[in-house]
């Protein structure tokens, strides 16, 4: 999103994706929305 003043992106991924970093390169604002699982749903190591 580009206001006359900010670029600001807004994501929902949970995991690294190479796209929402080029695409947040540079922006002013980023927001990242991600959800923590639980001890039982991580992977082991």
């Amino acid at each position: 999103m580009t206001t006359p003043d900010k670029t600001i992106v807004i994501s929902g991924d949970t995991t690294y994706r190479e796209k929402v970093a080029k695409i947040s390169k540079g922006a002013d604002i980023l927001v990242h929305e991600l959800i923590e699982a639980t001890r039982s749903e991580r992977p082991k190591g």
